[in-house]
């Protein structure tokens, strides 16, 4: 039987990756960037995170490497989001998802709550014992479901399936939800304009009909299934990538980027040496507000409760080269009470993919690119597709207080999702793609294995030469076996043997 279950899900991704369009090295450390220039050849990747004591060193930091940066036209990059803001019908079922939710349509191996007779099943998880968000959850007597952004409580108890009450959530994309109790928890995507009760200040702040990246929790009352009610929200600077729960401690990955300084633009050649000095006095007169990310607290009836900033200075870390502007910030939440957050751990990179065991939660970041580097080095993004590499960041998440940073590492490549991730016996094995995720016909995949050594994620194992030309288009880990899918026009599938992490072999392949 389990030889037969095995081949289904083995099939099973096969057939993912044909529905799709037609031994290497790692290094270990940190994501680092480039203070100046651009040589893809000469990347380098610091082994640990270096701490900040108080807010006053953190603020030097932004400021100075700011400074090195900045132009007559500011500073490049940012999430700002122009156009009209999308209904959330639009992401119901595509677009700003959360990587679980993409993915669980593959097959996630373990559902959580599934108890033997009792006629339903839960969240279908990666890892056992660690809860993902989702847009239905059910305890056999009552299922409770979030369809365009409207949550509904549905009985079960008896012949037909009787809806007790519906609640519109605010407005936003992406909604997934925990529950505890007689209370849901719910995680949403949006921005200034596609949320009511924050659209009067997006018009003071953007006329124009842009707005920054928000993420949304929500507490909702379940205590009267005929009476739901919103009675909390918070309001979080930044991109909501992911959230895990252990019990009652949920933790939730946001990247931020810091809010919009008042930049002057020349509004020709001659005014630009004006436009720098005014620019650079902007980042000198720049509050610590501006530069890390904040919250905001409103209850019921939409009245302001608290505020502050969601990752304190003496727990905001940064990588020894310069790494973008971005605060990527794990923040615990506690289910078991009301909905408070402020307790976040922050690293000043870029946030991508998330994955977690029962003791640990990784968080991967793409190597930081310049701006401008495509038009100053056009010649040498071939070195760059040789040469990519992805960060990953490790936080100890066993116990119920804020997640503790404890060691960062890299490999060559991008990951596909959080299946290209998977932790066992203390060894995280990470299957990637060589070269960038926009990459050409040069590529070939991997398997790496890090462990935790003197705050570094250092490798030590690996095995390649896998898909020659193709890419990753599906992974799974079960235990000591790895199963990874490649595609270009045929699908080679291969069995990794993963007993002897410092010695992993490729035990068996098969094209389809």
């Amino acid at each position: 039987m389990r030889r037969s279950l095995a081949l289904v899900a083995v099939l099973a991704m096969s057939l993912t990756a044909c529905s799709g369009n037609s031994g290497s090295t790692s290094t270990t450390g940190s994501l680092s960037g480039f203070a100046s220039g651009f040589d893809p050849r000469h990347l380098t990747f610091s082994a640990r995170l270096v701490p900040f004591n108080a807010c006053d060193a953190v603020l030097a930091h932004f400021k100075a490497e700011a400074l090195e940066r900045v132009g007559p036209y500011g500073l490049g990059g940012g999430p700002i989001w122009f156009g009209p803001v999308l209904a959330e019908g639009d992401f119901a079922e595509g677009g700003a998802r959360d990587s679980a939710v993409t993915t669980a349509a593959a097959g996630a191996p373990v559902p959580t709550g599934t108890e033997g007779g009792n006629g339903h099943s839960g969240t279908n998880v990666q890892v056992a014992g660690v809860d993902e968000p989702d847009i239905v959850k059910t305890d056999g007597n009552w299922i409770v479901s979030i369809i365009d952004g409207v949550m509904r409580y549905v009985d079960v108890t008896g012949g037909e399936p009787v809806l007790r009450d519906e609640v519109r959530l605010e407005s936003g994309w992406g909604h997934r939800f925990f529950i505890s109790g007689d209370r849901a928890f719910v995680f949403s995507q949006g921005d200034l304009w596609a949320i009511p009760m924050f659209a009067a200040d997006a018009a003071r702040i953007a006329p124009g009909g842009w707005g920054e990246p928000v993420s949304i929790v929500q507490e909702v009352d379940l205590s009267n299934p005929d009476a739901l009610q919103v009675v909390r929200t918070v309001r979080l600077d930044g991109s909501y990538l992911s959230a895990r729960a252990i019990g009652d401690t949920v933790r939730m990955v946001v990247s931020s980027y810091p809010h919009q300084l008042p930049f002057v633009y020349p509004s020709n050649s001659s005014a630009e040496e004006f436009a720098l000095s005014a620019n650079r006095q902007i980042i000198q007169d720049s509050k610590i507000e501006t530069w890390l990310p904040g919250y905001t607290v409103y209850d019921a009836e939409g009245h302001e409760t608290g505020s502050g900033l969601l990752v304190e200075c003496s727990r905001m870390h940064r990588p020894e080269e310069f790494a973008g502007f971005d605060t990527l910030s794990v923040t615990t939440l506690d289910l078991g009470g009301a909905l408070q957050v402020g307790n976040g751990t922050g690293v000043i990179a870029e946030g991508q993919t998330v994955y977690a065991s029962a003791e640990a939660l990784y968080v991967s970041t793409n190597v930081y690119i310049p701006d401008d580097a495509w038009e100053r080095f056009p010649n040498d993004m071939e070195a760059l597709e040789q040469t990519y590499k992805t960060a990953i960041h490790k936080f100890d998440i066993s116990g119920e207080g804020p997640a503790q940073y404890l060691a960062s590492g890299s490999v060559e490549g991008h990951l596909l999702n959080q299946f290209a991730m998977d932790e066992h016996e203390g060894f995280l094995r990470v299957a990637t793609t060589i070269g960038t995720p926009w990459g050409g016909e040069d590529s070939e995949s991997q398997v790496v294995v890090l462990t935790e050594r003197d705050g570094e994620l250092a490798a030590v194992g690996s095995v390649g030469d896998m898909g020659d030309g193709e890419r990753i288009y599906s992974v799974r880990f079960i235990g000591a076996t790895g199963y990874v899918v490649t595609f270009r026009q045929v699908d080679p599938l291969y069995v990794l043997d993963l007993r002897d992490p410092e010695n992993p072999t490729v035990s068996g392949e098969l094209k389809i």
